[in-house]
């Protein structure tokens, strides 16, 4: 399923070194996106902890402004998420 969102994510990644091994890094947005796409428990309390630590203040609005390239359920997923974010 995550296929579609593959693309969009590697372009956009950083690239970091760690030990000597080039590890793509995903922004947060798109890690939050691929989280939305998996829909698990776990996905969305990380969704929640992502929203709480992070210093991005336009992480909401960047998640908000691709919503509509995810199915249905991703969208529905997001709103409970947010229900549970102070």
């Amino acid at each position: 399923r995550c296929r579609a969102l593959t693309p969009e994510y590697v372009n956009r990644a950083s690239v970091l070194e760690l030990s000597g091994v080039r590890v793509p890094v995903a922004a947060a947005v798109d890690l939050i996106l691929l989280k939305l796409y998996a829909g698990s428990p776990q996905d969305r309390w990380d969704i929640q902890r992502l929203l709480a630590v992070s210093t991005e203040p336009e992480l909401r609005d960047n998640v908000e402004a691709s919503l509509l390239d995810l199915p249905l359920e991703c969208r529905a997923v997001w709103r409970s998420v947010l229900e549970g974010v102070a």
